[in-house]
């Protein structure tokens, strides 16, 4: 909590209040999208996020069953959503929320496609600390893809609140910590080198 110009808020959890980053993210189009093993916490996201008030109203890429599917397929429905918004609305308008089994297939599988992944698999801390630690991959990397293990967050809300805490952390990008700025740029050299950068 010691970042220079960071904003935080307090947010129920159950059993108590915690803190988060406070931003400004309701902005942003949301894709989510899961695999058979992700579909129950995903559609849970999903009605989660509509009621909370995000605009534009989150986008749902599937999968929308529980029969046996590929997690690559939907992480690619979610980033040729994220792609189309982005060239009707501007870059970086939209992130995306995936669940898998273990959440790591989802990450490697946007990471391919040029987004910028991190994994919520159940961080070991209290609610407090986890949700900070996944914050923080915005505010120090600018992920713009969150991948949940279906298998290890068995607490549905715990995964809303990290989500929330996630969606409204901001990028300590340009005119704000130079360090953090470069580093993004050199990741962001390293997709166009790839031939997946935007």
């Amino acid at each position: 909590m010691a970042e220079t110009g960071l904003v935080w808020k307090t947010i129920k959890v159950p059993g108590r209040e915690i803190v988060i980053p406070a931003g400004t993210h309701k902005g942003k189009l949301i894709v989510l999208c899961a695999d058979h093993r992700g579909v129950e916490l995903k559609n849970f996201l999903n009605e989660y996020l509509h009621r909370s008030g995000y605009k534009p109203l989150p986008v749902d890429a599937g999968a929308f069953g529980n029969d046996s599917c590929d997690y690559p397929f939907y992480a690619g429905k979610a980033v040729d959503k994220i792609r189309e918004y982005e060239r009707h609305n501007g870059i970086y308008t939209a992130v995306g929320i995936g669940v898998c089994g273990s959440g790591q297939g989802m990450a490697m599988a946007a990471n391919r496609l040029g987004m910028y992944s991190v994994v919520f698999d159940n961080i070991q801390g209290t609610t407090e600390k986890i949700i900070q630690r996944i914050a923080l991959t915005r505010q120090h990397n600018n992920s713009d893809f969150l991948a949940i293990s279906a298998d290890a967050v068995k607490n549905p809300s715990l995964a809303a609140k990290v989500a929330e805490a996630w969606l409204a952390a901001e990028h300590f990008g340009e005119g704000v910590n130079p360090k953090y700025s470069a580093r993004w740029n050199m990741l962001r050299e390293m997709n166009v080198m790839n031939g997946v950068g935007r």
